[in-house]
């Protein structure tokens, strides 16, 4: 689960497509994959956003 810096639990998108060419699936606030989507073209997406993910190799 992800939150704001006050604390508030948020959404977070994913990289993979929702079922409708305008959205993308998410991380609800309660860590539940929604693979519905959450509208990518929209002004008012609420206080969701996205977390950057990097691959480190061990040597």
């Amino acid at each position: 689960m992800a939150s704001t810096k006050d604390g508030v639990l948020t959404w977070w998108w994913l990289r993979s497509p929702g079922v409708k060419p305008t959205t993308a699936a998410n991380i609800g606030d309660y860590g539940v994959i929604n693979y519905a989507g959450h509208k990518v073209l929209e002004k008012k997406t609420g206080k969701g956003g996205i977390r950057p993910v990097i691959t480190v190799k061990a040597k």
